[in-house]
């Protein structure tokens, strides 16, 4: 997904990999920092497409 919405931001392939990659090492370095284990982010879901009509 973070790759797709680098993609539509108008970023060629490579430059996309190279956020993807520097998103992860980030990731990878606040776990070490921390000395935490990797948790997923935690998403709110969207409203339903009929709540949004009423």
């Amino acid at each position: 997904a973070y790759y797709d919405r680098k993609r539509a931001e108008g970023k060629r392939h490579n430059a996309a990999v190279i956020c993807l990659a520097r998103r992860r090492c980030n990731v990878i370095f606040a776990m070490l920092r921390d000395g935490t284990y990797y948790q997923p982010p935690t998403t709110t879901p969207s409203p339903e497409p009929a709540a949004l009509a009423a």
